[in-house]
């Protein structure tokens, strides 16, 4: 639940490369020298997971 940086940077970049979507468990765009939970899926996933996510927290 609390990566670091050095635990998400080399596969952030790979994600980000192959079309993923990556940002902060709340939606938030990722920012590698902030240390947090990740939400990565394909756009399609990633939205929905969100939407859920979201839906939850609400």
């Amino acid at each position: 639940m609390r990566l670091q940086p050095w635990d998400v940077a080399a596969g952030a970049l790979l994600c980000t490369e192959t079309g993923a979507v990556l940002t902060r468990m709340d939606g938030a765009p990722f920012d590698v020298r902030r240390a947090g939970s990740l939400l990565v899926g394909t756009p399609t996933a990633h939205a929905e997971v969100l939407g859920h996510l979201r839906a939850v927290g609400a």
